[in-house]
């Protein structure tokens, strides 16, 4: 891990004239639209909430992918970054880091926000809260990933394509977790399966993406 790199990546962010808010107005407008969708009935509102959020969560983690390293890698910062530093799993993880810094850190904040349109409980929407916060080291991961794969070659379709099928047990045990943590809490099943996804992603997809971008180099 490179702190100056991550340093780097969050100034950026900040210098970019708004873009890291991207994801929060789309996280914003697809919620909204949701309500307006259902209409005024606050039952069916509440039982689709957790759903709901998840889904423009991820959503909006997936239009940030193609970002990851495309930019570094066209105007050649990537290059000379492995070219000095050499140790390519060191970026990706300082890359995997300032991601979750810079991206969805703040559309995990805006989740309280959000559930306001909803009408949550304070329990429903604690829960939501650490089930998107277990999530996101996968979610994470699994960017990182599909955007090496990608990257230089601009297709945004080939990243929903491989990120999906990775994502979809996230959805899954993630709108769980919510459905159970009045009654069980943070130790049930689903947190635990989210837990165990999140190490898996974090195992499997970073040193895969380390392999990507070798391979992209040779």
């Amino acid at each position: 891990m490179n702190f100056d790199m991550i340093k780097r990546e969050i100034i950026l962010a900040a210098r970019s004239g708004g873009d890291w808010m991207m994801g929060i107005i789309f996280f914003a407008l697809f919620l909204a639209m949701s309500v307006i969708a259902l209409g005024n009935n606050s039952a069916s509102l509440s039982a689709l909430a957790p759903a709901l959020v998840w889904l423009a969560f991820l959503m909006s983690a997936l239009l940030s992918f193609g970002h990851i390293f495309s930019g570094d890698y066209t105007d050649g910062t990537l290059a000379q970054s492995l070219m000095f530093r050499g140790n390519v799993l060191e970026i990706v993880i300082s890359k995997f880091i300032a991601y979750i810094i810079t991206a969805l850190m703040p559309l995990w904040l805006a989740i309280p926000i959000a559930a306001l349109l909803f009408n949550l409980s304070t329990d429903v929407i604690a829960g939501l809260m650490l089930a998107v916060l277990i999530g996101i080291p996968a979610i994470a991961a699994y960017g990182i990933f599909a955007s090496a794969l990608t990257m230089g070659r601009g297709s945004g379709v080939l990243i929903v394509l491989i990120c999906t099928p990775f994502l979809i047990p996230v959805l899954i045990f993630g709108t769980n977790a919510v459905e159970v943590y009045t009654l069980q809490g943070l130790w049930s099943a689903p947190y635990k399966a989210l837990f165990g996804l999140s190490l898996i992603g974090c195992a499997v997809a970073i040193p895969a993406a380390s392999a990507a971008i070798k391979t992209s180099f040779e």
